[in-house]
């Protein structure tokens, strides 16, 4: 089915939508407290189980090129509060130096960063950032403070940022800024729990082709590596 839009979304990408639409509009404290809740839940879950992941990703990338594995940048969350956002590194030593908005033929990628980021494992650590208070698992994505006024000024920073957005579902550097930012401001005005349950299964849709051509190997062989280790270790 063809949704229209306000605005036009380059031809090369898919629109999503619609989104369920909210009966008021407000911000329910009630969906924002529960939310919370299961941010930490889930949190706690998902760091007990992909902190193996995370251990071998962060070998790669510090065999691939030279730099801190993990990167942190100053980002706005609710109200335009600054925190330190953190993210396995996927670009070289210092690049934000060079400019904060990336696209798609960005130069400064290195090689396993072009693959993190096109199964989005960089945002990994960012279940830190969740645990703590910052972000949560869905909402619009953390912006450099630098354009945190004006998405104040536009409401969207009534809610934590996310690692899943509206628009980081449309697309990372293939969707031009400005569409980023209607993209974002359609999900704020549309904000609840149906509307994070779309976001949620479109995720789950796409995860679980992740899940089954690189996180079930890539366990596969942590495990063989361990028994290897153990039974050298026996012999």
């Amino acid at each position: 089915m063809v949704v229209e839009l306000n605005f036009e979304l380059p031809d090369n990408i898919t629109y999503l939508g619609p989104l369920p639409k909210k009966k008021d509009n407000f911000i329910d404290n009630n969906y924002l407290l529960i939310k919370r809740l299961n941010d930490i839940l889930f949190s706690i879950f998902f760091l007990s189980l992909t902190w193996p992941l995370m251990i071998f990703l962060i070998i790669l990338i510090k065999l691939d090129s030279k730099g801190p594995a993990i990167y942190t940048q100053e980002r706005a969350t609710i109200n335009g509060k600054p925190f330190k956002m953190y993210k396995l590194r996927t670009m070289v030593k210092d690049a934000d130096k060079q400019g904060l908005v990336t696209n798609q033929n960005d130069t400064r990628i290195t090689r396993i960063g072009k693959l993190i980021r096109k199964l989005s494992l960089d945002e990994f650590p960012q279940i830190i950032n969740i645990l703590k208070g910052d972000m949560s698992y869905i909402g619009p994505r953390a912006q450099p403070m630098k354009f945190a006024e004006q998405w104040k000024e536009e409401g969207i920073l009534e809610v934590r940022p996310g690692i899943l957005g509206w628009a980081m579902l449309h697309g990372r550097e293939e969707l031009p800024y400005e569409d980023r930012f209607k993209l974002e401001r359609e999900y704020i005005e549309n904000l609840c729990w149906a509307t994070d349950y779309h976001l949620a299964m479109i995720t789950v849709e796409r995860f679980s082709k992740i899940l089954y051509w690189t996180l079930i190997p890539l366990f596969i062989a942590i495990i063989l590596i361990i028994s290897a280790v153990i039974t050298f270790n026996y012999m």
